[in-house]
């Protein structure tokens, strides 16, 4: 957390930015580009410096406080419970079968 800067997540997220310099434009649109490439410089320059360790000091010394929420029990290892809505009615054919035989055709 130390050395993951702004600079790096944005370039994760977004990529390098693209070469902002194009051909056969006009003096003014020349102008204008070489500003928002003064800028875009500027830009990355300051989210290089700013690291993630730093947002969040600033964040805990603003009074943001972290809460640590329980973890939910996902995946393979835990199975959950399963209720029979009816527990006499038998669940299987077998168990159908165990039920004739024990109690006659009727089920009673």
């Amino acid at each position: 957390m130390d050395g993951i800067t702004v600079a790096d997540i944005l370039s994760a997220v977004e990529g390098e930015p693209p070469k902002t310099k194009q051909p056969d434009v006009s003096p003014a649109q020349d102008m204008t580009q070489d500003l928002w490439d003064a800028m875009n410089t500027r830009l990355i320059h300051f989210t290089r410096s700013v690291t993630l360790k730093s947002l969040v000091l600033d964040q805990l010394a603003l009074g943001f406080k972290i809460v640590q929420k329980p973890l939910t029990n996902r995946g393979v290892f835990k199975k959950p419970i399963q209720l029979s809505i009816h527990p006499d009615v038998p669940n299987s054919v077998f168990a159908l079968g165990r039920t004739i035989r024990t109690h006659g055709a009727s089920g009673h």
